[in-house]
């Protein structure tokens, strides 16, 4: 298993939220790291993309990745809103759950600004 499980989804214009649960049956978590599994940062990106393909164009070739910060550790089990917005050159992204921010940051696209 790859993809987070999707509890709800809303799409309107330029954002989109997802409610993700995270299973502690994903691959990510073997290995990443032994005793004590973690959802790896670049695992958090690459849904951020995936979930981002869904709803906006203009996302073929990411070309960088922009302001990437993770405040909080995202565990097995985790309950999580992911929100997306498109803008002019690239995808912002928030992982949260009420007051906790688990990461943020914005995926540049090519032929973006």
């Amino acid at each position: 298993m790859l993809l987070p499980e999707t509890l709800s989804s809303h799409a309107e214009g330029s954002s989109a939220t997802y409610r993700l649960r995270v299973p502690a049956e994903l691959e990510h978590f073997h290995g990443h790291f032994p005793g004590l599994p973690l959802l790896p940062g670049v695992v958090q990106l690459d849904w951020a993309v995936h979930f981002g393909r869904r709803h906006f164009e203009g996302l073929e070739a990411s070309k960088a990745i922009n302001n990437f910060k993770c405040q909080a550790i995202i565990f097995p089990g985790t309950e999580l809103t992911l929100e997306l917005e498109r803008d002019a050159g690239g995808l912002r992204f928030r992982y949260y759950d009420g007051e906790r921010v688990y990461s943020t940051g914005r995926i540049l696209f090519e032929g973006g600004a």
